[in-house]
């Protein structure tokens, strides 16, 4: 008798093509992770997860189960999923991806990057998170909790933002055409945190959410020509 495979083994098997690498090539779910700054070869990159999904049956279910998985790696393939997947940017999937971006999964810039591009209220949620943010009001708290201020409703009862997840945030949002001009006043007044400037780091979330947007939105037009 074959030993059953736990859930998470289950989801591996079925994107397995979009976890393996060799020696020509990294794996899909590494090169997801900044893409690439040419478009063509981000381009095929997301024709290799676009046909990875084509035999995968229950796809819905199977991404959102790898939205809600704990390992940033299904996480990830998640967001390479809805980029490629038009039926899966509906609002039940993009709900349950913002509480993955507020669990603070590892791959927070990418979900921000993402939800930019394809969520039309990502404006408003964005809002929200950066008002919470304690953090990135100066109050010094690495990371924060359920607190409001200003009658705001609390976005999520599961809010637990880290810095590279305030950057990304704050980025996306700095860049909006639509942007809250009171609140960005407000929090460029505001004695900012050095990483939220510091686009050296390797690991600053503005930068990679940044790069992740603009590059994907390269390579839109080739990938869905």
């Amino acid at each position: 008798m074959s030993a059953q495979l736990t859930p998470s083994a289950a989801l591996r098997q079925d994107f397995a093509p979009l976890f393996v690498g060799n020696q020509q090539r990294i794996s899909p779910i590494h090169a997801l992770l900044n893409l690439y700054e040419d478009p063509l070869s981000t381009a095929a990159l997301f024709r290799t997860v676009q046909d990875a999904l084509r035999s995968i049956p229950h796809l819905t279910s199977k991404v959102h189960a790898l939205i809600q998985d704990s390992n940033w790696r299904e996480n990830l393939v998640a967001v390479g999923a809805i980029f490629v997947s038009p039926i899966l940017r509906d609002p039940h999937t993009l709900s349950l991806a913002w509480q993955c971006f507020d669990r603070g999964s590892w791959v927070t810039p990418q979900w921000a990057a993402l939800l930019s591009i394809f969520d039309p209220q990502f404006l408003l949620k964005a809002r929200q998170r950066l008002l919470f943010s304690r953090m990135i009001l100066g109050i010094g708290a690495r990371e924060i909790g359920p607190f409001g201020e200003e009658g705001e409703a609390h976005p999520t009862a599961e809010l637990r933002l880290g810095s590279k997840s305030i950057a990304a945030l704050f980025r996306l949002y700095q860049a909006h055409p639509h942007a809250d001009l009171a609140l960005l006043s407000r929090l460029e007044q505001t004695p900012l945190p050095a990483f939220l400037l510091e686009e050296s780091l390797i690991d600053n979330g503005g930068m990679l959410a940044h790069n992740w947007v603009r590059r994907a939105t390269a390579a839109s037009p080739l990938v869905y020509e």
